[in-house]
């Protein structure tokens, strides 16, 4: 949520006003988000002029101080330099906000608002190193035609398969939550660098799809469901299986599309 200014008046004189409205604001801030935007918000910031204001209200309200900025100011897109360094405050609104945050994928907690709820959380499974995913998808055979080829097919696979646990059900889905992920994710899954991005780039929705409808999909089940049951998650690995079924046999153009926040430069291995 963004405000211009919270300001009260001089002339008003109520004892801890600002602090408690700023509360209160708080306290429902997360479930207004889910309700109309379908995730909830589990941190908060703000920025001080220390030129005109103190910022008491906000430290009383709960708010931590991280820095000062640079003294860079935006203006219809652009950025332009005016001198006046403030200060970013930052508020968790969830006790477990810097355990989401810094976890290498997407909590559940952060998709809560998703009409179709994950399966299993990503981060408490093996996805690379021995015995992972990773590796285990190496032995599903790529039907694609070497000419062409930029992702590797256990890259491709992975994301599908780690975005249907999310609870992807369309190709658009899986492309949107491939887009969600940053750099050191993409760096860790395997996916290449753009020639023109000149960074790690995710398989594109159409790649995704087409891979799906090629592969052979009993056997990806198969693979899939021995590296969740030997993870002691036999009923994810049935109902993932459901859904890579499902999602095979969806039509080219499925519009359907669920929110998944984004958290690119907040997330940390």
């Amino acid at each position: 949520m963004d405000f211009s200014r919270f300001l009260i008046l001089p002339g008003i004189q109520v004892q801890n006003l600002a602090s408690k409205t700023l509360a209160l604001n708080l306290k429902r801030l997360s479930t207004d988000w889910l309700a109309v935007y379908r995730h909830p918000v589990i941190l908060t910031e703000t920025f001080i002029d220390h030129s005109r204001f103190t910022g008491t209200c906000y430290r009383a309200a709960g708010f931590v101080p991280l820095g000062q900025t640079q003294g860079f100011g935006r203006n219809a897109g652009r950025y332009y330099i005016h001198g006046k360094a403030k200060t970013i405050l930052i508020r968790p609104l969830h006790q477990k906000t810097k355990q989401w945050l810094s976890a290498p994928f997407l909590s559940p907690a952060l998709l809560e608002g998703n009409k179709y709820q994950a399966l299993a959380d990503i981060n408490q499974l093996a996805v690379d190193g021995s015995g992972g995913l990773m590796e285990r998808l190496d032995a599903v055979a790529d039907p694609r035609m070497r000419n062409g080829i930029r992702h590797g097919n256990a890259v491709v696979l992975a994301i599908a398969v780690c975005a249907a646990l999310s609870g992807a059900h369309s190709y658009l889905d899986v492309g949107r939550w491939a887009d969600t992920l940053p750099q050191n994710i993409l760096k860790r899954l395997g996916c290449r660098i753009g020639q023109k991005e000149r960074r790690y780039v995710s398989p594109g929705e159409a790649t995704l799809r087409r891979a799906l409808q090629a592969i052979d999909i009993e056997d990806l089940c198969r693979t899939v469901a021995v590296w969740l049951s030997d993870q002691g998650l036999e009923n994810a690995a049935t109902a993932v299986a459901d859904r890579l079924q499902a999602l095979r046999h969806r039509a080219r153009k499925d519009t359907t599309r669920r929110q998944y926040p984004s958290l690119a430069g907040g997330i940390r291995t």
